[in-house]
């Protein structure tokens, strides 16, 4: 990992709990103003996440705010295993890892060279709670508490729940964060395609928790088990 300019950004304890209104430990927000710093370095270099994002508050609020969104829904019990799939530049798995550092993320990705760099990331923000491998959803064996997306792909969250992913203990199920359109309305007629049933579908709205106009159209879908409600 190449040395980061320590100067790029400036997220502050008192910024990030201001628009986040999570307490976060002073340790931790060091991790994720590190992590906006990498983010800033390798962006002009490899496409790792996306060039709209030009500068420091960009980040923050378009990809920094809407990985730790989930932190405002369910805090993640001690030893939760929870998968990033699709993770692409680390998002949202990196931040809430930093955050959860007493759960166990598995990020992965088809794309070996944003798996490359993402290790590079883990290794410099030196989280042991990370695992990293590039591969396809559907060459996963292994079972979770929660997954995570940024995205609402509807085969792909079919493909998760009907193929057992999710361990049926305790809270759990899948987070999709994403900017679609579709309303509640039409998810669950996509949910009766899908046969769905024994699941539960809660919509947040990311403009009730973050006071910017970015987060107007962006949404939180929650897919939970009824019975363990």
């Amino acid at each position: 990992m190449h040395a980061i300019d320590k100067t790029m950004h400036a997220i502050d304890k008192t910024k990030l709990q201001r628009f986040s209104k999570l307490k976060i430990k002073q340790n931790k927000i060091y991790k994720l103003r590190e992590l906006s710093n990498i983010y800033k370095y390798w962006k002009n270099k490899i496409n790792i996440i996306s060039k709209k994002s030009s500068n420091s508050n960009d980040f923050f609020i378009n990809h920094l705010l809407s990985s730790i969104s989930i932190a405002k829904i369910v805090k993640f019990r001690k030893k939760t295993l929870i998968l990033d799939a699709g993770t692409g530049g680390g998002l949202p798995g990196i931040p809430l890892a930093i955050l959860f550092d007493h759960c166990k993320f598995t990020l992965i990705d088809s794309v070996y060279k944003k798996i490359k760099i993402i290790k590079d990331f883990i290794k410099y923000l030196e989280l042991t709670n990370v695992e990293v491998k590039c591969t396809n959803v559907k060459k996963i064996k292994q079972k979770f508490n929660f997954i995570v997306t940024r995205g609402l792909y509807n085969k792909l969250v079919n493909y998760l729940i009907t193929t057992n992913l999710i361990i049926s203990e305790h809270k759990n199920g899948i987070f999709c964060i994403t900017g679609t359109k579709l309303k509640t309305p039409k998810l669950l007629q996509l949910f009766r395609e899908y046969k769905l049933s024994k699941y539960k579908l809660s919509k947040y709205k990311l403009s009730k928790f973050f006071n910017d106009r970015f987060f107007v159209k962006k949404n939180i879908f929650y897919y939970k088990i009824k019975d363990l409600l």
